[in-house]
């Protein structure tokens, strides 16, 4: 059976373009980068990728800051609930107050919808994000990927240990255990 032309595998003759470009699957040092996320970002000189790899880091801090701005709304949702709990548990509410009970109840549930959608809307702005970040390491340019990898440690030690004056990383205390 004859596979059809459409199908058949086509390995690109040498020096000749390919179709989508330039592919590379090696990371190179270099000071060129053409069509950078869309297509009139291109770089070829020292001074513009300095630029470029500022760009970069600030989108990457970007990129980070959203995503603690999301655990940091876990954790005030958490600490809201904790407290709703206990203010709760503290008021014994007669049967008299039903409708005070109703808007508590309904005021509750329009936090926690507010929360939601607030949670919804930064995981489709990170999730975005990551796919952008994940395309500029895909450009295959080495001073680029790093800016990446040092911005990410940086804005992990920041948030984990300055903003939250220690680490989670490694607990003085584990949980639990018994040493």
């Amino acid at each position: 059976m004859e596979i059809p032309v459409s199908y058949r595998y086509h390995t690109p003759k040498q020096n000749s373009p390919t179709r989508w470009g330039d592919l590379k699957n090696y990371f190179l040092f270099s000071n060129t980068v053409q069509h950078l996320l869309f297509k009139d970002v291109t770089v070829s000189s020292n001074e513009g990728m300095f630029g470029l790899c500022v760009g970069v880091a600030v989108f990457t801090f970007v990129y980070e800051a959203i995503k603690s701005l999301r655990h940091y709304l876990v954790i005030l949702q958490n600490k809201r609930k904790a407290e709703h709990s206990r203010h709760s548990e503290d008021k014994n509410i007669s049967k008299e107050d039903s409708t005070f009970t109703s808007l508590t109840l309904s005021s509750e549930k329009a936090e926690k919808l507010k929360f939601h959608c607030i949670q919804s809307v930064l995981h489709m702005i990170q999730l975005t994000l990551g796919y952008m970040v994940m395309l500029i390491v895909m450009s295959y340019n080495a001073w680029l990927v790093i800016t990446i990898v040092v911005t990410t440690a940086m804005c992990f030690y920041f948030h984990e240990f300055v903003l939250s004056r220690k680490s989670l990383i490694l607990p003085l205390e584990i949980p639990g255990s018994n040493l």
